[in-house]
C-alpha cells in the first residue's frame, strides 16, 4: 500500500491507469515509499508535527518486519531540513498529488544511509500529470526541486513538435502552382475563372483566352502580378472584386478593361499602353491625374466616384479621347489650366450632371467635335460663356439648375438660333419657367462681371497671341520671298551674261 494522505475525493479519472496503486497528497519535504499490501505495517502516529518527515521514516523502519526487504522510495523531495522551516513560525507544508506505480517486478535495492535515496527512473504519465497546491505561506524556492511535469508544459512541447514537423514536411513539397480554367462561358463570350487567390506568380491562366472575367474573388492589389499572367488578354473584367489599389502595368495587349464596382481609391498607370477603354465608374477615386500617361484612351468611364476638384489638362495628352463620363461625383471646380485653352480635338460626349458646381467657365475648351454636353443636376447660375466656342455642340442639358433669369433668356435665344436640345426641367418651379422649357429665379447668382472679364480677358489674350503668330509667320514668309527674288535676280543676270557670250561668238564665226 502507499503510505501517506491518502487521496478520497475520487476527482481524477482512474481511466487509462491499469498500473496506478493510488493517489497521495505529500508535503514538499516528504518521502513516499511502497510496499505490499500484505505487509501490514501499522499506521503513523497521529499526534506528530506535519512535516516531521524523520520520525515518519523511524516509524516506517521500526513497524517493519525483521525478515522483510527494505522499501525503496517512489519519490522523495531533496531540499533540506533546516530550510523547511523558519524558526519561531509554523507553516504547513504545501501538498502535491503524487500518482505511485509498482515498479513491476524490480527488487528493492537495499538503503544506504550514507547517500539520501534517489527516486526510481519511473516514467511521469503525460494526460495527468503531477501539480503543485501552495498555498499563501509558501516561500519560493521551498520545492523548486521538486520534480513535477504540468500539463500546460507538456501542450507546449508537443504543439512546437507538431508545429516543427509540419514546417519541415512542408519545406520539402514543391510550391503550390495555382493553375485556373474556365469555369463557365459568359453570354458575352468571357471566360469565367474563378477563386482567383495569392500568390499570383506562379499561377497559370487559360493561354487561349483573350476575353476573361474573373469572378468570386477578392483582390485587394490588383496590378504587375496579375497582369503578368493575363499578358494575352485583351478584353479584361474585374468586376465586384473588392479592389482596392489598381496598377495598370504589364497589361501590354490590353484594350479593355472593366474594372468598376470596386472600392478602388488609388490608381496608377505606366505610359506606352494600349489601352483604348477604361471602366472604373463606381469606385471610390479622388484623383485619377495618374492616368494622363494613357495616351490612346478613347473612352474613360469615371462616374459615381469620390471627385471633388479636377483639371480638364489632365485629359490633353489624350488626343484620340471621344466620351469622357464624369457624373453623380462630387465636383465643385473644373479648372481649365489656367490662361491656356484645353485642346481636346476629339471629344464627343462629355457628362457633367448630378455634381455641386456653383460655375463653370467653357471659354478657353476647344473642342471642335464637342456634340453632347450634359450640365444638368448642379448648382449652376450661369457661364461666364454663351457656348460660342463649342461648334458642333448639338445637345446641351441645362436643367435643374438654379439659372439666373437675366443670363438664361439670352442663352435660351442662342440656343434657339442653332436648334439645340437644352432639356426640359420637370418638376414645378419655384420662380420663373423660360418658354415653358427652363426655370430661373431672380433671386439666383448674378454673372460676376469681374470674372466675365477675366474670361473675356483670356480670350482677348490668346486672339493677340494668335495675332503675333501671324505676323511672325508673315515676317519669315516675306524674307523668304526676299531672299528668293534676289536669287532669282542673280539667275537672270547670270542668264544675260551667257546669252551676250552666245551671240558673241556667233557672229565671230559668221565673219569667219
Amino acid at each position: 500500500m502507499a503510505l501517506g494522505y491518502v487521496n478520497t475525493a475520487g476527482t481524477v479519472p482512474r481511466k487509462r491507469r491499469p498500473r496506478a496503486v493510488g493517489e497521495v497528497f505529500v508535503s514538499c519535504t516528504s518521502t513516499v515509499y511502497l510496499g505490499e499490501q500484505s505487509n501490514a505495517d501499522p499506521p503513523l502516529s497521529g499526534d506528530r508535527e506535519p512535516g516531521d518527515e524523520r520520525t515518519a521514516n523511524a516509524d516506517l523502519l521500526r513497524h517493519r518486519p525483521i525478515d522483510a526487504v527494505p522499501p525503496s522510495p517512489v519519490y522523495e523531495n531533496f531540499a533540506k531540513y533546516e530550510t523547511r522551516h523558519h524558526p519561531g513560525h509554523y507553516r504547513p507544508p504545501s501538498l502535491t498529488v503524487v500518482r505511485v506505480r509498482h515498479p513491476a517486478g524490480v527488487t528493492p535495492p537495499a538503503i544506504n544511509t550514507n547517500q539520501p535515496p534517489k527516486p526510481p527512473d519511473v516514467p511521469p504519465r503525460r494526460k495527468h500529470a503531477a501539480k503543485v497546491v501552495s498555498d499563501g505561506s509558501r516561500q519560493v524556492g521551498c520545492c523548486d526541486r521538486f520534480e513535477q511535469q504540468s500539463v500546460s508544459t507538456f501542450v507546449e512541447m508537443w504543439c512546437k513538435n507538431v508545429l516543427t514537423t509540419w514546417l519541415a514536411l512542408l519545406s520539402t513539397l514543391p510550391s503550390s502552382a495555382h493553375t485556373y480554367v474556365c469555369t463557365d462561358r459568359s453570354s458575352s463570350g468571357y471566360c469565367v475563372v474563378e477563386n482567383v487567390t495569392a500568390p499570383y506568380a506562379d499561377a497559370t491562366f487559360p493561354n487561349a483566352e483573350t476575353v476573361v472575367r474573373i469572378g468570386n474573388s477578392t483582390i485587394p492589389v490588383f496590378g504587375r502580378a496579375l497582369f503578368a499572367r493575363l499578358a494575352r488578354v485583351e478584353n479584361l473584367m474585374v468586376h465586384r472584386l473588392q479592389i482596392e489599389q489598381l496598377e495598370l502595368a504589364g497589361c501590354d495587349a490590353l484594350d479593355v478593361l472593366f474594372a468598376s464596382y470596386n472600392a478602388i481609391e488609388r490608381v496608377t498607370a505606366v505610359e506606352g499602353l494600349p489601352l483604348r477603354q477604361l471602366h472604373l465608374y463606381q469606385n471610390r477615386l479622388t484623383d485619377v491625374s495618374a492616368l494622363r500617361v494613357l495616351t490612346e484612351l478613347e473612352q474613360l468611364y469615371l462616374h459615381e466616384n469620390l471627385l471633388e476638384s479636377l483639371r480638364l489638362e489632365t485629359f490633353v495628352p489624350m488626343r484620340q479621347l471621344k466620351i469622357l463620363t464624369l457624373q453623380r461625383n462630387r465636383l465643385r471646380t473644373i479648372a481649365a489650366g489656367g490662361s491656356r485653352p484645353v485642346e481636346m480635338p476629339r471629344l464627343e460626349q462629355l457628362f457633367l450632371q448630378f455634381n455641386a458646381l456653383p460655375h463653370l467657365d467653357p471659354a478657353l475648351w476647344r473642342m471642335e467635335r464637342l456634340r453632347v454636353l450634359d450640365l444638368s443636376h448642379n448648382q449652376l447660375g450661369y457661364l461666364l460663356t454663351f457656348l460660342e466656342e463649342l461648334p458642333a455642340l448639338g445637345a446641351v442639358g441645362l436643367h435643374h439648375n438654379p439659372w439666373h433669369c437675366g443670363w438664361l433668356f439670352g442663352m435660351l435665344e442662342r440656343v434657339g438660333a442653332r436648334e439645340l436640345d437644352a432639356g426640359i426641367d420637370d418638376v414645378s418651379c419655384g420662380g420663373l419657367r423660360l418658354e415653358d422649357r427652363l426655370c430661373c429665379s431672380e433671386n439666383a447668382t448674378a454673372p460676376d462681371p469681374v470674372l466675365l472679364l477675366v474670361s473675356r480677358t483670356d480670350i482677348v489674350d490668346e486672339l493677340q497671341q494668335q495675332v503675333r503668330g501671324a505676323r511672325r509667320r508673315i515676317e519669315t514668309l516675306e524674307e523668304a520671298q526676299r531672299k528668293q527674288t534676289h536669287q532669282f535676280g542673280e539667275l537672270a543676270g547670270r542668264l544675260a551674261t551667257i546669252e551676250r557670250l552666245c551671240a558673241g561668238r556667233g557672229g565671230g564665226a559668221q565673219d569667219d
